[in-house]
């Protein structure tokens, strides 16, 4: 730790006659080292002798607070950047305040600070029970390229009970996950821990299982052709032909028994490519539309045709 880092904080604490425990701790935001020692007295002591001895040491340990702490390697703090004390300190604030508008401003305007502190601060604002809170805090985890975000993510839609009964927070939190395009997130739309029937929520799983990109997508959605949930694939076959033309770049069309005739055919050699194929535009813009992505680069839209157009003129 340099020598410019004081302590700020001195605990002692009793643990009957025999036992004394203390403790400094060095607390920057979230995150803090500790420094412990235990003292076992023998004997008995009298309580006058040993209120002495506590009295005298409390004074000796206090002198630390005028000097630096001296830590090993693994007890090293961190130095936040300025741009993350400050968002910390902001978001504290905000977050202590219980007010729904400043809350989401805050967040709003650090969604972009990448940063392990920050992120922790948007997660436990998903549990917070204004929803432009819950949802604010959402939308920037889902961007958040980190895994962090992700972790917290999953765990949210894990173990939060609210989501259960909420499908737009539903939707919105598999969409996030999706976002991220990680295998760690695959059982989450294969083998969801909720029960949902709600569109929105059944065409955010088969359209993240087209992010990740790899044979196993390809197995599940084939299989969810077959669910014994209570949806109904029927109702779904654009969003299953998207996901699968993204995937292998092959358009089957939107009957399920097609699909079923090329998986029959190229289920032992399919490769998936690592990038996106080439798409009809139609196509293409309604993926990147879904998960706000930008057009591929050298994709001309009939507006660039257009501008070009113009400027020749």
């Amino acid at each position: 730790m340099g020598a410019g880092k004081l302590l700020t904080r001195l605990e002692i604490r009793l643990a009957g006659p025999t036992l004394l425990s203390h403790w400094v701790r060095v607390r920057r935001h979230d995150r803090c080292a500790r420094v412990g020692f235990t003292i076992r007295l023998s004997g008995t002591l009298e309580t006058p002798i040993y209120d002495t001895l506590i009295s005298m040491l409390s004074l000796v340990l206090s002198a630390a607070l005028a000097l630096p702490l001296i830590a090993n390697d693994d007890q090293e703090v961190e130095t936040l950047p300025p741009a993350v004390e400050q968002a910390l300190k902001e978001l504290d604030n905000a977050l202590e305040t219980k007010i729904e508008g400043m809350i989401v401003s805050v967040i709003f305007r650090h969604k972009e600070l990448v940063h392990p502190a920050v992120i922790e601060r948007f997660a436990s604002a998903l549990k917070h029970r204004k929803p432009g809170v819950r949802k604010t805090a959402l939308a920037a985890l889902r961007f958040m390229d980190h895994e962090d975000a992700l972790l917290a993510l999953i765990k949210f839609c894990e173990k939060d009970k609210r989501i259960r009964i909420d499908r737009d927070q539903l939707e919105r939190t598999l969409r996030a996950i999706g976002q991220h395009a990680d295998e760690r997130s695959r059982e989450l739309f294969t083998k969801p821990p909720y029960e949902s029937v709600d569109e929105t929520v059944i065409r955010a799983r088969i359209r993240s299982l087209g992010r990740l990109r790899s044979k196993q997508s390809v197995i599940d959605l084939m299989a969810m052709y077959e669910t014994k949930e209570e949806w109904k694939p029927v109702d779904f076959l654009d969003d299953f032909r998207l996901s699968l033309m993204v995937l292998t770049g092959v358009d089957r069309g939107t009957n399920p028994a097609d699909w079923k005739r090329w998986w029959k055919d190229a289920e032992e050699d399919l490769v998936i490519p690592e990038r996106l194929p080439k798409l009809e535009l139609l196509d293409l813009r309604e993926w990147c539309n879904y998960w706000e992505l930008p057009l591929p680069e050298g994709v001309e839209t009939p507006e660039d045709g257009e501008h070009r157009r113009r400027g020749k003129k």
